[in-house]
Order: structure tokens, then C-alpha cells, then sequence
């Protein structure tokens, strides 16, 4: 049931663009903002799937946990802020567009992709890692692994 509100809200921020998906490739605020929707309804998927038993008891105590809540902090909450910075800015400034326009396309690959998908991928496998290192008994019944060597 949490996945049909929050989908709903993705959903709605993607598809308010339907027809007008062109103006994404030179509007920064566009690009933050779809971006953000996306991770925003990822993260939402992967809180639900981790509250399953099964991945639950994978994930928990793990770095995967921490890579779904920077997934959706850094994903969701930083890129929906920058986006609209980039909107409220030349407003304040009465100005057009932001001043160097080339600078705002590096800006949204740095931090969208550089600083987000990269963090986040590597917790995620980390976490995934820790999980099944966690998981692994020797012939005794002790673990093959301490909690420090994860």
C-alpha cells in the first residue's frame, strides 16, 4: 500500500512533462527536478522491499541500509533543492537563466551522477556484500566472518 501513494507522486512529477520532454535537455531546473522524481520513487520502491522479511533480514545492520537513505537524501531531497535554486536565483537576480549555462549541465552531472549514483552504488554492494558475508557459517556453526571483518 506505501508504494501506491508514493508511485503516484512520481508518476505525476514525470508525466507532468509528457509532450514536453525537449525542454529537459536545456532546462537545469527541469533536469534536477525529473531526476529527483526518479530517485524519489526508487527509493520509495527499495524501502518497501526492504521492509520484506526475507531482504530485511539481508539488509539490516548493513551498508545497503545507508545507501537507501542517502539514495533518497542526496537523490531526492538535494536534487529537488538544486533545481529549485536554479529557478529562484535569476528570479531574485531578475535575470533570464543563471549566468553560465554550460556550468549548470557539469553541475548536474557532478552531483547527480558523480556524488548520488556513485555513493549510492557503492553502499548498496557493500551492504549487499556485508549481508551474505554475515549469512556464511563454517563447519562448527560459527560465523565465517566477525562483524569487523564485514
Amino acid at each position: 500500500m506505501l508504494l501506491v501513494l508514493s508511485w503516484a507522486s512520481a508518476g505525476n512529477a514525470l508525466l507532468t512533462l509528457n509532450g514536453a520532454w525537449h525542454r529537459v535537455r536545456h532546462d537545469a531546473t527541469l533536469r534536477f527536478m525529473m531526476i529527483a522524481a526518479v530517485f524519489y520513487g526508487l527509493s520509495t520502491f527499495e524501502g518497501s522491499f526492504m521492509a520484506i522479511r526475507p531482504v530485511n533480514s539481508l539488509s539490516h545492520y548493513t551498508d545497503w541500509t545507508i545507501g537507501h537513505v542517502h539514495a533518497g537524501a542526496l537523490g531526492w531531497v538535494a536534487l529537488i533543492t538544486f533545481g529549485s535554486f536554479y529557478t529562484l536565483v535569476p528570479v531574485l537576480w531578475k535575470r533570464r537563466q543563471m549566468l553560465f549555462a554550460r556550468l549548470d549541465r557539469m553541475a548536474f552531472l557532478a552531483r547527480s551522477g558523480g556524488a548520488t549514483l556513485i555513493y549510492v552504488f557503492a553502499m548498496w554492494n557493500s551492504g549487499i556484500i556485508q549481508g551474505l558475508m554475515w549469512r556464511t557459517y563454517t563447519e562448527e556453526d560459527t560465523l565465517a566472518y566477525s562483524f569487523v571483518d564485514c
